[in-house]
């Protein structure tokens, strides 16, 4: 018998709606409050490279270099270009709440 997992994806609209009930604005204003938030986190990661949010963590660009790789398909080997990788490093306070609600 195999177990499988059901992973939940939060979405704006998700998102907007629990600001909704929250707050009790309009779900286009929360909408719009929602998508200027993501908005101004990606100008500000952009601009400085580094992004953090107290007790919550920290947006971090990791630029990687290219690179050789290998096609599992044909077989060939391939460049690998460089790129840049988001990443978010969790803070201290936000994984203790995570794990103090998961047990």
């Amino acid at each position: 018998m195999k177990i499988t997992k059901t992973i939940k994806t939060i979405t704006k609209e998700k998102l907007a709606e629990n600001l909704q009930s929250q707050l009790g604005f309009s779900v286009s204003i929360c909408e719009d409050i929602v998508s200027e938030i993501f908005n101004q986190l990606i100008i500000l990661t952009k601009r400085d490279q580094k992004v953090m949010l107290q007790n919550f963590g920290t947006w971090k660009i990791n630029n990687k270099k290219s690179r050789p790789g290998f096609n599992m398909h044909t077989g060939t080997q391939v460049d690998i270009k460089p790129r840049s990788v988001l990443r978010l490093i969790p803070s201290k306070s936000l994984k203790e709440k995570i794990n103090t609600h998961a047990s």
